[in-house]
């Protein structure tokens, strides 16, 4: 069912993160539960295993061992995809912040903030890439004043054109 709502795009994100965070709860229940009955498994078939030590015992002792094994196995990979899923919907949160305060702004405010959306995608692409940001910065704030400084140009050249 939380899986069911965190991908039902017409909930809202709040929605969407608060479910992949209960299925994150229900899967760390889910892997107690489980590891506590393989532990159990194990228990018995080590006992089985002590009281007649025979080629039966022991493959029934290694099954239960395995059995632990695929099930961390099985956990992880549900762990994994509930976390790919997370980073997903901040992603796609943060897109539509980003999307609908473009939306909002003008002129110079939109300028500014595709400029600054821009930079971020940059700075991230290069800490992936284990670049220096130095000169992706300087750029921006080159960029920044330019805007800046073209805005401040056209306010002046009204002024001089009013007067």
């Amino acid at each position: 069912m939380q899986r069911q709502i965190r991908d039902d795009e017409s909930k809202t994100f709040a929605q969407r993160l608060e479910a992949n965070k209960e299925l994150g709860t229900i899967l760390k229940d889910q892997e107690e539960a489980m590891l506590a009955n393989a532990d159990i498994m194990i228990s018995h078939a080590q006992s089985q295993k002590e009281i007649l030590d025979n080629e039966e015992n022991r493959i029934a002792l290694q099954e239960a061992q395995n059995e632990t094994a695929a099930i961390l196995a099985q956990i992880t990979g549900f762990e994994s995809e509930q976390m790919v899923n997370k980073v997903a919907l901040e992603k796609e949160l943060a897109e539509t912040k980003r999307e609908l305060a473009l939306e909002s702004a003008t002129g110079v405010e939109r300028e500014l903030l595709e400029l600054e959306q821009g930079y971020e995608a940059q700075l991230e692409l290069a800490r992936k890439a284990g670049v220096d940001k130095t000169e992706i910065t300087q750029q921006y704030w080159n960029q920044v004043g330019d805007i800046i400084d073209a805005e401040l140009q056209k306010e002046l050249d009204a002024e001089k054109a009013a007067q």
